[in-house]
C-alpha cells in the first residue's frame, strides 16, 4: 500500500515543472492572472530590437517539433515569425491562449543554462510576398 499512485498522509510525490521553477529565467513574460487580455505581444531581441504585434493579427501557430515554432501574422503584411530553441511546448500554449506579453531572444546557446530550461535561441521575421503570376 506505499506504492500507491495517488498522495496519502504519509507519502508526497513532487513532479518537476517549468512553470515552478522560479531560478530559471524565463524567454517569456506571461499574462498575470488579475490582468485585463492584451491587444498586443512584444518580440525582443538579443541586439535589442523590439517589435509588437496585434494579437488580431496572429492567424496560425504551427509547432514543428519542441525547438521550433512558426507563427503566422496577417496585418498591414504579411509576416512569418520563426523561433527556434528548446522546450518550447509551454511557450506554444501560452500564445495559443494569448497569454504571452514578450518573447526574448537569447541569442546562441550558452552553457550556463540547464539542458531542461526553455530557451530560445533564435527568432526570424520574414515578409511573405505574393509572387508574380505569368
Amino acid at each position: 500500500m506505499t506504492d500507491l499512485p495517488f498522495p496519502s498522509p504519509t507519502t508526497t510525490r513532487t513532479v518537476p515543472s517549468i512553470g515552478n521553477v522560479t531560478s530559471i529565467e524565463l524567454p517569456w513574460q506571461r499574462v498575470g492572472p488579475h490582468e485585463p487580455p492584451l491587444l498586443m505581444f512584444q518580440v525582443r531581441f538579443a541586439d535589442g530590437r523590439m517589435i509588437s504585434f496585434a494579437y488580431s493579427d496572429l492567424r496560425e501557430i504551427r509547432r514543428r517539433d519542441a525547438g521550433h515554432l512558426t507563427i503566422g501574422i496577417y496585418g498591414m503584411k504579411k509576416y512569418e515569425v520563426t523561433i527556434e530553441g528548446r522546450n518550447l511546448d509551454e511557450l506554444h500554449s501560452l500564445l495559443a491562449m494569448a497569454n504571452i506579453k514578450s518573447l526574448t531572444e537569447f541569442g546562441p546557446r550558452s552553457f550556463d543554462r540547464p539542458e531542461e530550461s526553455p530557451c530560445i535561441d533564435r527568432i526570424r521575421i520574414e515578409t511573405i510576398t505574393r509572387s508574380a503570376s505569368p
